[in-house]
């Protein structure tokens, strides 16, 4: 399981706008497969603007997405 020791927290910039979710964190996190990053989302370990996101999910220029903290056994820390 992959284990983040801080959270990672992006904005989106104008050039992204119009991308899945997903395809934006797999262009910008590399170190993580796109199906990796759906699941995440799907955990409900990624935020957009705040609100639990789906990988279908278009962004938006300025749109803040975080990435919460993964523990060894793959739950979210708190």
């Amino acid at each position: 399981m992959t284990k983040l020791s801080e959270p990672i927290e992006l904005s989106v910039p104008q050039v992204a706008v119009r991308l899945r979710l997903d395809q934006f964190l797999a262009r910008e996190l590399p170190q993580f497969s796109r199906s990796r990053l759906q699941q995440l989302i799907r955990q409900k370990f990624v935020v957009l603007n705040g609100k639990p996101a789906r990988p279908r999910d278009s962004i938006r220029a300025g749109d803040r997405i975080e990435i919460q903290q993964i523990s060894e056994s793959g739950e979210c820390a708190e």
